[in-house]
């Protein structure tokens, strides 16, 4: 029986396989397929009785190579597309995730984006750094953005970890608003589609004197003061930090608690152009918008409607005034996002009481 059990464990091991490589082909999640396939030969070579199998395994010179060789491709396979870990030095989203918490963050969930740089694989960008060094372009994209498919896209109430639109900083905030959907701040309450949005357990609105701040993403604090909006009149100038709000245009006087309303573009939808969304929309496209005459241009056409080649969505921290996010860069691409965090692995700073949290 004692026998029995190895080959027995080894069906069941090689059937799953097999049967997750015939799910996600179903499910049309092709590349995890062809991973499942991988990993169902790998594991016949490691554990096949068949003669010649074993004489080959039985061949250090190649057997050993390729061990170490699939080893190290299955590292940067699970780094580049499965998961990411990440430290959290912010209080942008204080009391849902605080300063020291270590997050998991699923890149399956809404599938992962295939890097536009060597520099974005891990170690292999060390290869590259050492043989492009000095002249090393560590930022700049080489390749166009692809994202293979997941299992779903981003929900509002998701906690998303993205790349800042306007600095490249890595940033995890709330998913507020999706693609297509209407987001509108009043009086410091989140409405979408003209709805109220429910708001996490937790959130964090100012007490009546407070400034603004952040811990910014890299643990350097950010922004200026700023009255309450309980102090402040309906007359009052905006303040320094509110004249830096999207889309930064002194004519659309946006700010942190009056804000919108914005029409999240949606890939495919289309809107008619006026002097009014103009600003907004140009922002978003790097200003390739012209205008001439009171009509726009793109790449020297005129056009009266814009038709959105991707979808957009709009984050907030769960600590409002401590926090840089869609009021202040917009929304953010979905090329941006990196994938969603699930679970607080633990916190460095604050001891036993956060292992294995889940955000969901």
């Amino acid at each position: 029986m004692r026998k029995k059990l190895p080959i027995i464990l080894n069906r069941i091991i090689a059937a799953a396989l097999a049967a997750s490589a015939a799910i996600h082909l179903v499910l049309g999640i092709w590349w995890l397929a062809v991973g499942f396939i991988v990993l169902l030969g790998a594991f016949y070579l490691g554990v096949s009785p068949n003669r010649r199998v074993r004489a080959f395994r039985n061949k250090s010179l190649l057997s050993y190579p390729l061990l170490f060789a699939g080893l190290f491709i299955l590292a940067i396979s699970l780094r580049v597309l499965v998961f990411g870990i990440y430290f959290i030095p912010s209080t942008s989203m204080q009391q849902t995730i605080i300063p020291g918490d270590v997050v998991w963050v699923n890149k399956l969930l809404y599938g992962p984006a295939l890097p536009r740089t060597p520099y974005e694989i891990p170690w292999i960008n060390l290869v590259v750094w050492l043989a492009e060094r000095p002249d090393a372009d560590i930022e700049s994209p080489r390749w166009g953005h692809k994202r293979l498919k997941g299992y779903t896209k981003a929900k509002a109430g998701d906690i998303v970890v993205f790349d800042n639109p306007l600095k490249g900083d890595v940033t995890i905030k709330r998913c507020i608003g999706l693609p297509g959907d209407t987001i509108q701040i009043i009086n410091g309450k989140v409405f979408v589609n003209n709805e109220p949005f429910e708001e996490p357990e937790g959130l964090i609105r100012p007490a009546p004197g407070r400034g603004f701040s952040e811990a910014g993403e890299n643990g350097v604090a950010t922004g200026v003061n700023r009255p309450s909006s309980l102090q402040r009149s309906e007359n009052a100038e905006r303040t320094e930090t509110e004249k830096l709000l999207f889309p930064f245009c002194e004519n659309i006087e946006w700010t942190l608690d009056d804000f919108g309303p914005l029409i999240l573009p949606k890939r495919g939808k289309k809107i008619n152009l006026n002097n009014d969304n103009y600003v907004i929309y140009n922002k978003l496209l790097n200003n390739n918008i012209e205008t001439n005459n009171g009509g726009f241009f793109l790449n020297g056409e005129m056009i009266d409607e814009l038709t959105f080649t991707q979808d957009y969505y709009f984050m907030l921290g769960d600590n409002r005034y401590r926090s840089i996010d869609s009021r202040h860069f917009g929304p953010v691409p979905c090329k941006n996002i990196a994938g969603k965090a699930t679970i607080i692995l633990f916190n460095y700073k604050n001891g036993r009481s956060r292992i294995l949290k889940s955000l969901y």
